[in-house]
């Protein structure tokens, strides 16, 4: 099982990703990607920067 801090570098590098290729990047649909990816194991439900 992935642990939160894998799941954040991912997200990270995901956006730094997003921003050198110019695509929008969407925190939202990247946590429904990763809690689909998880199959129903439990992710820390963190509240997010944003909030």
């Amino acid at each position: 099982m992935q642990t939160f801090w894998q799941l954040y570098f991912q997200a990270s590098l995901h956006a730094l990703w997003a921003k050198v290729t110019g695509q929008n990047t969407n925190l939202e649909s990247l946590h429904e990607k990763n809690n689909e990816r998880s199959n129903g194991l439990a992710i820390l439900n963190l509240p997010r920067a944003s909030d």
